[in-house]
């Protein structure tokens, strides 16, 4: 849902201590990394001592400008090391080169080096005069730099239908790249951040760093910045990011840190923040380029408000979008459909004009303020256009069971359960009718999307940001522009058959005729006049009686859809108006404002109008009703709408 739309800047936050580090610290620092240049590089190996009878154990060569240290594990009851080296591996007693004998510490450091060069060892012990085997071989290249790199992947779950048919997540993960993700080297002891890179579209990165002695850590960042694109953030309810590190390690040469962000730790961090950045493709795709507009969200354990989009002085800490975690009971971190339904609200505060009142609502609520009903119909658009987009460009990054629909909206409760509707399917019942039901709204836009493209719908909702519009932001709004813009058939389909299937009736009646009071059709005291439409700009309908014998008549419209708000007056036979015979709403007016939680003024005929009269004598008549869109409807309301007309006598 949202609320307000004032934006305020976005403040940095701060990172989570290295205190916590223990709790988060998932990182592996892997063997041996070949690379060219003058670049150093770390090879930390550990063998099993059983396996090769007296060599050293746990050998690692650590390179340096000029140097290699060579660092081992001391055997019990040897009396001296050896060292043998060699350009190519493997290296062994036979084929290496003695660069240090009758070594009794356990380190030893190799200066007859060239920069650049890849230099493999293996070591002895010496037990008197027996010598054992080799040690498992490692290898280093000294330089005046070091390089670091990397791969950074998080743990998804799998979440739509159940293989019983139930909802919720599946039990099936999968391991994704954490993309464009901020990657920092941090000095161990003083915290200070050293260097700094991203991860690439695949979850790569790299640093070239300077050798030193210092101990380092990398720490993976919960905020992106995809390529020339505002800055996506995962914060805590304090505001504070998520920074997942590696174990530290010595600064000295180079290096490969993995780092893998599992289920039981913050995988929910990145995985909102690869959904956001999934958002970000999507708008690049259909603009040429990423948002420039930063996206803060915020989700930590203990927010019990529910998954929502803040924008104002009311959000606290920021704007954003803010994602339900209840301490043991719902939570919506890898509920995609429910981030990307939050996306679609900041997609309409961003890009276009959103200018819905917020507020609770639901699925089957069909009497909606108009600019509510619109923007809950595009956030629930956008997961399935998104899904449907990802489906063909990059399926591997859904995250729902093969062939389920991608219009299928999955709301997980807890580990076992959870909900569904299908927007691309919706039933064709009343719940799911008119402008003013947001399912009606997404299935519309849904099946614009299949017939027309997804390019389209974007050209028409971002005009309203490039192009002010001088009514609400609404279905009838996305219509006019449509209309006025677009093609209005395909293949044999139209436009309007395609709004008409949700009972959404944007055109003339069969009284359209009707438009003076010249041209009034007669009706027939007593005979329901069904589905009138209000439509066009100042369109008005004028309908003629006769009165039957009875003194006292009763003019009223109902069933009100769409949005309509009906005016009544009443003329004499001379086409006069008739003083006081005027009638807006029959009902205590209801407002909608910033503050309603739910806003029904377009059902329960709370805009209907009614007129009633008398005369102590019959007149000869006619009497002419005018009906049209009032001119004080609230802004909840539209200019368009259908309506049932009847005049009754006692």
């Amino acid at each position: 849902m949202a609320s307000s739309n004032t934006d305020r800047e976005i403040m940095a936050g701060s990172f989570l201590k290295k205190s916590l580090r223990l709790l988060f610290s998932l990182a592996l620092i892997s063997a041996v990394l070949s690379c060219s240049g003058g670049g150093g590089s770390i090879s930390l190996v550990t063998v099993n001592d059983s396996t090769v009878t007296g060599a050293p154990a746990s050998i690692s060569a650590v390179s340096g400008d000029g140097n290699v240290t060579i660092s081992w594990s001391a055997v019990t009851g040897a009396s001296s090391y050896r060292i043998y080296r060699s350009l190519s591996s493997p290296v062994t007693k036979a084929t290496g080169s003695i660069v240090a004998t009758m070594l009794t510490s356990t380190t030893f450091v190799d200066t007859a080096v060239v920069n650049g060069n890849t230099y493999f060892y293996v070591m002895t012990s010496f037990q008197g005069s027996t010598e054992s085997a080799e040690s498992s071989e490692v290898s280093a290249i000294p330089g005046s730099t070091g390089i670091i790199r990397g791969t950074v992947r998080y743990e998804d779950k799998e979440y739509g239908r159940k293989v019983d048919g139930s909802f919720g997540f599946t039990g099936t993960r999968s391991w994704k790249a954490v993309r464009y993700a901020t990657v920092d080297v941090v000095n161990d002891v003083t915290e200070d951040v050293l260097y700094t890179t991203q991860t690439d579209s695949q979850g790569n990165y790299a640093i070239v760093t300077s050798p030193s002695t210092t101990q380092v850590y990398v720490r993976i960042n919960s905020s992106s910045t995809p390529p020339l694109s505002g800055t996506i953030r995962v914060r805590d309810l304090s505001n504070n990011a998520y920074g997942v590190p590696s174990d530290p390690f010595p600064l000295s040469g180079s290096a490969f840190v993995a780092v893998s962000v599992s289920v039981s730790n913050v995988a929910g961090a990145f995985n909102i923040l690869d959904v956001m950045t999934t958002g970000y493709d999507l708008v690049r795709e259909l603009s040429g380029s990423y948002p420039s507009s930063p996206l803060s969200t915020y989700w930590a354990p203990g927010n019990t408000a529910g998954t929502y989009y803040c924008t104002g002085f009311e959000c606290s800490p920021g704007d954003g979008i803010y994602v339900l975690s209840e301490t043991g009971g719902d939570t919506d971190e890898f509920d995609d459909d429910i981030l990307w339904h939050e996306f679609g609200h900041f997609l309409a505060s961003t890009f276009s004009r959103d200018q819905s009142p917020g507020g609770y609502h639901s699925l089957g609520d069909n009497d909606h303020d108009l600019r509510f009903s619109w923007s809950e119909g595009w956030g629930n658009f956008i997961p399935g256009a998104l899904k449907s987009w990802l489906a063909a460009n990059d399926p591997l990054r859904l995250s729902t069971p093969p062939g389920q629909s991608n219009t299928l909206y999955t709301d997980t409760y807890g580990a076992s359960s959870g909900w569904s509707f299908d927007f691309g399917t919706a039933p064709a019942l009343n719940q799911y009718f008119y402008a003013s039901g947001e399912v009606a709204v997404a299935k519309v836009l849904l099946r614009l999307r299949e017939l027309f493209s997804l390019q389209d719908i974007w050209d028409i909702v971002t005009s309203f940001l490039s192009s002010t519009p001088s009514t609400p932001v609404n279905m009838e709004l996305f219509w006019d522009r449509w209309m006025a813009s677009k093609p209005p058939s395909t293949g044999g389909i139209t436009v309007q058959s395609v709004f008409e299937e949700r009972q959404i009736l944007y055109r003339d009646d069969a009284y359209e005729q009707d438009d003076s009071l010249a041209t009034a059709v007669t009706i027939t005291v007593g005979m329901l006049q069904s589905n009138r439409t209000l439509f066009s700009d100042g369109d008005s309908d004028y309908v003629r009686f006769t009165p039957q014998g009875s003194t006292s008549y009763t003019i009223r419209t109902s069933s009100l859809r769409n949005g309509a708000d009906t005016h009544l007056e009443l003329y004499n036979d001379l086409g006069t108006l008739i003083p006081g015979k005027s009638n807006d709403n029959d009902k205590p007016p209801y407002t909608c404002n910033i503050n309603a939680e739910v806003c029904h003024e377009n059902g329960n005929d709370a805009l209907s109008s009614t007129l009633s009269f008398s005369s102590a004598t019959p007149p000869a008549g006619p009497y002419t009703i005018r009906v049209y869109s009032a001119p004080l409807k609230p802004a909840s309301a539209g200019r368009y709408g259908t309506y049932n007309l009847i005049v009754t006598a006692p």
